[in-house]
């Protein structure tokens, strides 16, 4: 997924009977951003979702490629935010992979289901992953 030969296209794959874009940007209560959400002055945190289902380009076979997906908590406000995970067409669950607010790392029951609230320290980035959708 984040070492991809081309850049996001808007390519959708279907999961749980929902098709979802390779990548979408999300505001912290876990909906899509639109236009006037980008315009807001107060708009200092977001959550990325990147696609592993949604892969376009074959491997070297020509078969189709899956790889984990990705949710990306950005924190760029000088106090916590807290974010809502996406329901679960964008996935069963999470795991937490990267906590920049955790020197010792995430522990490691760190799984979140659809729907719960992480918070997200200041100036901070929390990377969760899921695996493929089989």
């Amino acid at each position: 997924m984040l070492r991809r030969r081309r850049f996001f296209q808007g390519e959708t794959a279907t999961r749980d009977d929902q098709p979802l874009p390779d990548l979408v940007w999300l505001r912290p209560d876990g909906r899509e951003m639109t236009d006037d959400d980008w315009r807001r002055s107060d708009a200092h945190s977001v959550m990325v979702f990147l696609n592993g289902d949604a892969i376009a380009e074959p491997d070297r076979q020509g078969r189709p490629v899956t790889d984990d997906s990705f949710l990306l908590l950005l924190n760029g406000y000088w106090e916590p935010v807290d974010f809502r995970l996406p329901g679960p067409a964008y996935g069963d669950r999470w795991t937490t992979l990267i906590d920049t607010a955790e020197p010792q790392g995430p522990p490691d029951e760190s799984e979140h289901k659809p729907g719960t609230a992480l918070r997200a320290e200041p100036r901070s980035l929390t990377l969760l992953s899921r695996p493929p959708h089989t």
